[in-house]
């Protein structure tokens, strides 16, 4: 069922939207039923696990649910998940496609519980976690492109200590300026760095420590929140693994 076009010249031609037949048949059969259309959240805001990204948290497959934040207070906090964690499954073991995990969140009742199949720390575990209603999803940031011999990717970084306030006053790692590879990736001053693949930072030397610790011919993923959004950004390998196994 076509559910949008898009033009630039505002006429009926141009590139189409649609969605499945299923789908838009459950929700005319919600919305004559009780006026509005419920899907399920379980309040963690996630990304797709692309090709870019999996290295960095050592997965070969692309697949899974990529968690960038967990809402306070909420279902997914409460069973323990965290940023990233990668849901690779939800109730099957095997590993499914980004979609797949979303539709079967946003499919399920509000008040049932969910068993999902999490990666973490390069280990997998099991979770159980109940279903609420209604939640946003976060649209992914996707780049390319490394540079090799960069100091911190082309990040020019600052660390605020002060107390808690708003905007840029708030302690943290911010963006002070981006070149190289950080500035393909779309980094720009103001940005928080929050995590560097699954480790949390929050000064400098947190930062360079998380760096230190990846092979320089792994992807490093780094957490980044712009305004109240977060997002996982890849960055590339610094060196090829074959010159990094060369002797």
């Amino acid at each position: 069922m076509n559910s949008m076009i898009y033009s630039t010249g505002g006429g009926y031609f141009g590139v189409s939207f649609s969605l499945p037949i299923d789908t838009a048949m459950r929700v005319a059969d919600e919305l004559r039923a009780t006026g509005r259309v419920m899907r399920g959240h379980i309040g963690a805001r996630t990304q797709p696990l692309t090709a870019e990204l999996a290295p960095a948290f050592g997965l070969v497959a692309p697949l899974g649910a990529l968690v960038v934040r967990v809402d306070a207070d909420s279902p997914a906090e409460m069973a323990g998940l965290c940023s990233g964690d990668v849901v690779l499954s939800v109730g099957d073991a095997a590993a499914m496609p980004y979609t797949e995990v979303q539709d079967r969140v946003a499919n399920a009742s509000p008040g049932s519980r969910l068993t999902l199949h999490v990666w973490r720390h390069r280990a997998s575990l099991t979770v159980q976690v109940g279903v609420a209603a209604n939640a946003p999803d976060i649209p992914p940031k996707l780049v390319v492109h490394p540079e090799a011999g960069e100091v911190r990717f082309g990040l020019e970084l600052a660390q605020r200590k002060g107390g808690l306030g708003i905007g840029l006053s708030d302690p943290g790692l911010y963006v002070q300026a981006a070149s190289g590879s950080a500035q393909r990736a779309g980094l720009r001053h103001g940005d928080a760095l929050i995590a560097v693949n699954d480790v949390q930072v929050s000064g400098l030397e947190d930062f360079d420590a998380a760096i230190r610790s990846i092979p320089q011919s792994d992807t490093v993923a780094l957490l980044v929140m712009r305004g109240s959004t977060r997002s996982y950004i890849p960055i590339p390998p610094r060196v090829s693994r074959r010159t990094a196994l060369t002797p």
